[in-house]
Order: C-alpha cells, then sequence, then structure tokens
C-alpha cells in the first residue's frame, strides 16, 4: 500500500475521533442528521475513529518491522496463491452468509427496510467488484 493511501487512512481516523469529541461535547444535533439514539453517536464515532486510526497506522509498522527473509516470503509465488484463494473462499462464504442473515433478520421483524437494502445494496456492490475484477483477471490470463 502506497503512503499517500496510509496516511489519508490515518487522517481519516483523526477526522472521525474529532468529531466524536464535537458530538460529545455539543450534542448530535450538530452533524445535522437525526439518530434513533443519540447518546450513542459519540461512542460510535469514537469507535470508528479508533479503528480506522489504528488500520491506518498497522501498516507502515508491519511494512518496517519486516525481516529480510519475510520480504522474501512474501513475494513467493506460492504464498501469494494461497492468500488469494483464502480471500476468494471468504468472500463466496460473506457472500452466502450475510443475505442469509438479512433475510432471516427481516423475516423475524428485526430490520428495517432501509437497513435492509442498504446492506443489500452494499453485498450487490461488493459481488460486482467480485465480478469485474475476475472476468479482467481471466482476460489478462
Amino acid at each position: 500500500m502506497t503512503h499517500k493511501i496510509w496516511i489519508a487512512i490515518s487522517l481519516t481516523g483523526i477526522g472521525l475521533l474529532l468529531l466524536a469529541a464535537v458530538t460529545a461535547n455539543r450534542g448530535a444535533e450538530i452533524i445535522g442528521v437525526s439518530f434513533e439514539r443519540m447518546d450513542l453517536v459519540p461512542l460510535g464515532f469514537t469507535l470508528l475513529g479508533f479503528l480506522v486510526l489504528l488500520t491506518g497506522l498497522s501498516i507502515p509498522y508491519d511494512e518496517k518491522t519486516k525481516s529480510t527473509k519475510q520480504k522474501i516470503k512474501d513475494k513467493d509465488e506460492r504464498v501469494i496463491t494461497i492468500r488469494r484463494s483464502a480471500a476468494e473462499a471468504t468472500f463466496i462464504y460473506g457472500a452466502i452468509a450475510i443475505p442469509l442473515a438479512l433475510l432471516g433478520l427481516a423475516m423475524f421483524g428485526y430490520m428495517n427496510h432501509v437497513s435492509f437494502f442498504t446492506l443489500y445494496i452494499i453485498c450487490t456492490i461488493g459481488a460486482g467488484v467480485y465480478g469485474m475484477t475476475y472476468l479482467r483477471m481471466k482476460r489478462a490470463y
């Protein structure tokens, strides 16, 4: 991952943490969006900001702490194939499990229409990206 990307990820995390501080001090009404539970908005922004910041900071730390032997191993074609196979299997499992969970939650009344269709659209976009990447890679080889 390039230097600019992890800086952008880290700055996004810092921005979310600042937004959490503002909503904790001035109230979530300052954003201009109505939430069901206004008291949980700062907690949500804090958690999201912390996770995004941790992700942004862990990328350069991981690259700096690798030994030469580990860097050579990371470029090995067998290891790359194993990682890609694992990622594909994880995506396929998620592509099956998440829609089934959405269907179950919607059928038993634990999910409203907006949440259901938002998550459905996210799953559909993920499947579309997977399909386009697969076709692009198939043509390349």
